[in-house]
């Protein structure tokens, strides 16, 4: 029977800088080493505060790195 593991836990905000000529410009920070047991709350409070510092708004995306064992 396989079991999985929780490495790790990271963060990418994706903030939308402009367009030009009908093209989307982003631009991406990645936050590594975020608390294994953090719960969704504490995640979005933090990238609220982040968001805060920042002058464009951003979509979060929540990356959670898993190990499988057999």
């Amino acid at each position: 029977m396989a079991t999985t593991t929780k490495l790790g836990v990271s963060l990418k905000l994706t903030y939308d800088l402009a367009m030009e000529d009908d093209k989307k410009i982003t631009k991406s920070r990645t936050i590594n080493n975020i608390r294994i047991n953090a719960t969704e709350a504490e995640i979005l409070a933090f990238s609220e505060a982040m968001q805060a510092l920042q002058e464009f708004s951003a979509d979060l995306i929540k990356i959670e790195n898993t190990g499988i064992t057999a």
